[in-house]
């Protein structure tokens, strides 16, 4: 139980960063030409439809580390669709490519997946995503102990320089 009360309040920090500050702030009229662009192009990738596929992939995630929890899965899912559909979410997530992308790359971006090579790659990520995921649980679970066993030789030799430092 701990461990999901360590969870959910992950998720609550994240979704509380999240929401923290708006992209587009409420006192602009409109949204600039690049704004409208950068929606455009979150809304022909997902968007808010997205938030349903994350729902599913993180509720594969709580279900494996807590069995106890899959007879809660349809509130986790309500709650995720609620807090990440919100348009205020999209905004912020739009801004991030406004951020990243001139206008011109955007819609260059938007001609791609309008493609039909584009419109296979937005289909594919998903899976690939939630499989890249599985394997990098499985590589760091096969290489646990080779961390551990660096950081027990980190903590030594820090507590080693410490103790030397004293004296």
């Amino acid at each position: 139980m701990q461990r999901i009360c360590l969870f959910l309040s992950g998720l609550l920090a994240f979704a509380v960063l999240s929401t923290a500050s708006p992209a587009f702030s409420q006192d602009k009229p409109a949204p600039s030409s690049h704004e409208k662009t950068a929606l455009e192009l979150y809304q022909l990738i997902g968007g808010t439809n997205s938030a349903e596929a994350g729902a599913d992939a993180m509720l594969e995630v709580i279900i494996k580390n807590n069995p106890e929890m899959k007879e809660y899965r349809d509130v986790f899912r309500s709650w995720y669709i609620k807090v990440f559909a919100d348009k205020a979410f999209e905004s912020q997530v739009a801004g991030l490519y406004v951020k990243f992308f001139t206008e011109g790359e955007l819609h260059e971006l938007i001609a791609f997946y309008k493609t039909p090579v584009g419109q296979k790659t937005l289909k594919a990520l998903p899976e690939i995503a939630k499989q890249s995921a599985m394997i990098g649980e499985n590589l760091a679970e096969a290489h646990a102990q080779e961390l551990q066993e660096m950081l027990m030789k980190a903590i030594e030799k820090k507590s080693q320089e410490n103790t030397n430092e004293k004296m």
